[in-house]
């Protein structure tokens, strides 16, 4: 059922808060889903463009290749590196956390 259609329903309830972070998460899973498709028909597509301008050399195939495989990686796995700093940041502001002590010392000769 549409957000439309779930909203006009007079039998339906609508959290505001709950409903519209869901659709927002929702929302970004798919935008990150097309962006991830978009990258790698682009990088394929250079792939293949190199490779035919080329006339498949082997040095510019293996150089677009690798560029291509850059690009990716980093695509895919912007994602994880986010959630592991995410999650040491979290670890540090959890409450059975200790936190840091620094101690400062005076030392002029």
């Amino acid at each position: 059922m549409s957000m439309l259609l779930t909203a006009l329903d007079p039998n339906t309830t609508v959290l505001a808060g709950g409903g519209i972070i869901d659709w927002v998460n929702n929302k970004s899973t798919e935008t990150q889903t097309a962006i991830r498709s978009v990258v790698t028909a682009a990088c394929l597509g250079g792939i293949g463009f190199t490779a035919i301008a080329s006339r498949f050399a082997l040095s510019k195939c293996a150089g677009a290749i690798l560029v291509a495989g850059l690009v990716l990686a980093a695509v895919f796995k912007i994602t994880a590196i986010k959630d592991k700093v995410g999650d040491e940041f979290d670890d540090a502001l959890s409450p059975g956390a200790r936190p840091a002590v620094v101690q400062l010392v005076d030392r002029i000769p």
